[in-house]
């Protein structure tokens, strides 16, 4: 899962703008991802045939809760891309309910909160300030 973390974290690590490294995500969603069972560059617009192979090596089509959580992290991510992060986001809560709730079901720990409880979302419109996804991580490689 390592690469999948990787591609997500430049959602905001400040490396690229958030639709752009979203509409990469988008792309590995297993409901897209395996829409073909092969690569075209007209139909993936943002990885690469390399990366195409991997995502398809180790991502699940068959893993309905594995979808419904990458695809509402997506949905998040997206909801309020192109304005103003209002009402501390709720319009999103109805998306991190269901996620937790997948996460509870399969036994997934959930996130400590105190990793993130430093951040706030007062800066630029409600988005917040950019995080260091490595500090957050168990996963991601500290460089």
């Amino acid at each position: 899962m390592l690469p999948v973390l990787q591609l997500m974290r430049h959602a905001v690590d400040n490396s690229d703008f958030i639709d752009n490294s979203a509409y990469k995500y988008m792309e590995i969603i297993p409901e897209f991802l395996f829409e073909r069972n092969y690569y075209s560059k007209e139909v993936f617009e943002d990885i690469t045939e390399a990366e195409y192979n991997v995502f398809v090596k180790i991502l699940n089509d068959q893993d309905a809760d594995l979808n419904t959580i990458m695809k509402y992290v997506y949905d998040i991510a997206m909801e309020y891309v192109y304005t103003v992060i209002t009402k501390r986001s709720r319009e999103t809560y109805g998306y991190l309910k269901t996620v937790i709730e997948i996460m509870k079901k399969n036994r997934l720990p959930l996130p400590d909160i105190n990793t993130v409880s430093a951040y706030s979302f007062d800066e630029f419109d409600g988005w917040g300030d950019f995080i260091d996804p490595k500090s957050l991580s168990a996963m991601l490689p500290k460089e």
